[in-house]
């Protein structure tokens, strides 16, 4: 197995998951450093015609999500360093197929770490019918819930991601609707939180192969239909 941000894993069986067909664009994203960074090659600036390559990448998500949407099969390079704002993913931009995920990465360099500071409130990331969107390689601190997804939201990945210290949960899996087939996996989601994962609606949710230590609950389920944690 290899490391990814301290989570050692089958990267085959890992990588293979990621396979796109079809056009893909390549977005990047940096904060005001380049220590350490892996994709980018200048520190992050958000202005007009910024983030479409690794010379010129935008500071925040939020900035790129005004000048692009996303199109199925397109990655977001998020590098190395500290983020402290909280974003909310449109969803025109969360919207991929079965054959073209959406895929949102940080950095998988051992050392190397994509991070998202928040202020005690609000979520790290939030998606909204987020469809065959893959979220990996993020740490998420610092806010109410480090990841949530709402929305009939449909294969949803979250997948080698560290979340601690976010006041009510880690990853929370709400939503209305149609939600099947959320994933969490291979994911450190322990310290000082109320829930390691929280899952309030849907169908077919999965908790695995994850580290859920040092949480009031690791994993609370209130509403699911299906679905299994297993080797947590």
């Amino acid at each position: 197995s290899t490391p990814v941000n301290g989570l050692a894993r089958d990267m085959g069986a890992y990588e293979s998951s990621f396979t796109n067909y079809g056009p893909t664009n390549y977005y990047y994203v940096n904060d005001s450093f380049t220590n350490g960074d892996v994709y980018t090659r200048a520190i992050g600036v958000d202005a007009p015609g910024r983030g479409r390559n690794r010379y010129q990448p935008v500071r925040t998500l939020t900035n790129l999500f005004s000048q692009y949407d996303l199109d199925p099969g397109d990655f977001v390079f998020i590098d190395t360093g500290t983020n402290a704002y909280a974003t909310r993913v449109p969803p025109s931009d969360a919207d991929g197929t079965p054959s073209a995920r959406i895929l949102f990465t940080g950095p998988t360099n051992l050392g190397r770490v994509a991070t998202f500071r928040g202020p005690s409130a609000g979520n790290g990331i939030g998606f909204s019918n987020a469809n065959n969107v893959t979220v990996r390689a993020i740490t998420v601190r610092g806010f109410s819930n480090g990841i949530r997804v709402t929305g009939a939201s449909t294969n949803t990945r979250i997948e080698a991601i560290r979340a601690y210290t976010n006041f009510f949960s880690g990853v929370c899996l709400d939503g209305e609707g149609v939600d099947m087939n959320r994933v969490v996996r291979v994911s450190n989601l322990g310290r000082g939180q109320r829930n390691g994962v929280v899952i309030q609606d849907g169908e077919r949710n999965i908790v695995s192969n994850s580290v859920l230590l040092f949480n009031t609950n690791g994993v609370r389920i209130t509403a699911s239909a299906g679905g299994s944690t297993t080797n947590n």
